[in-house]
């Protein structure tokens, strides 16, 4: 399949160019003539996927070009399929092990991601799956990235809709597929726990029984111990902050847990804004 990307007409070809499958179809990493890197995402919709997939597909081309156009994102259609594609970020991730310019700027690289956060918020979208691998790094500019799970704040989801996390670093309210009560607290409170790994160098939670890591990410705060009692311990206890179940979630009505849940978000911080402050 031919493709045009920037004036430029190339070959398409998915025995060499393919980077990765994901949950929307494909990503290519292409090489324009001028030597430049160019991501492209395909559109590979499944059998029973649900229309709203696409509007998500389409909607991290708009994210990206409000947050990055130098990025130059755009969106295509050819032959019936879809595709958004953008300049490749040559940077790192916060991926373990740590690369040694990441260590020596923790604390700034922290506050930089968190006020990245803050632009998508002021767009009113929620990103729902921050971690490590979706933060990119290229000298002193943050980027954050995978822009398909995003939810408007307030969107109405479709019955039993259901968005993909990753298990160690989501609030209580993911976890229990609860997308209604998912707030820019829900960013906050996964932003802290990757302030926590990446302060510590320990992942905040770990199992190898998914059920006993689902009850210690409702129940349990991360071992503080290894954090010193400074403001990133009061910032993270506070982030992270949630109301303990008695019993495990199966013995409550919806109606109990919704409460249970409020009252945790209750106690976190609301904004971005609220911990920059705090860190100044």
């Amino acid at each position: 399949m031919r493709i045009q990307l920037y004036n430029h007409d190339i070959w398409l070809d998915p025995t060499q160019h393919i980077w990765h499958h994901g949950r929307f179809g494909i990503t290519y990493l292409l090489t324009l003539p001028n030597n430049d890197k160019i991501v492209v995402k395909q559109y590979k919709p499944k059998k029973h996927d649900h229309p709203f997939e696409q509007r998500r597909f389409l909607r991290q081309a708009e994210i990206m070009n409000a947050l990055y156009p130098e990025l130059q994102p755009q969106k295509v259609e050819i032959e019936n399929q879809l595709f958004f594609y953008y300049r490749y970020i040559d940077g790192i991730t916060l991926n373990f092990p740590l690369k040694k310019e990441i260590k020596q700027h923790k604390e700034n690289i922290l506050i930089k991601i968190l006020q990245e956060l803050q632009r998508l918020h002021q767009l009113k979208y929620i990103h729902t799956d921050l971690k490590p691998s979706n933060i990119l790094i290229q000298y002193d500019k943050i980027f954050l990235l995978d822009f398909g799970n995003c939810i408007a704040l307030n969107e109405s989801l479709p019955r039993n809709y259901i968005i993909p996390f990753t298990m160690i670093y989501a609030p209580p309210e993911m976890i229990l597929n609860r997308y209604d009560l998912c707030t820019f607290s829900s960013d906050l409170y996964m932003w802290a726990l990757v302030a926590f790994q990446i302060l510590t160098e320990v992942v905040p939670f770990s199992h190898c029984n998914p059920i006993q890591l689902m009850h210690m990410q409702l129940n349990a705060k991360p071992s503080y111990h290894y954090l010193k009692n400074n403001i990133w311990h009061k910032i993270i206890t506070k982030a992270t902050d949630k109301f303990v179940f008695p019993k495990p979630p199966h013995f409550y009505d919806s109606a109990t847990i919704e409460h249970f849940l409020i009252k945790g978000i209750e106690k976190r911080y609301a904004t971005a804004e609220e911990i920059l402050n705090e860190l100044k």
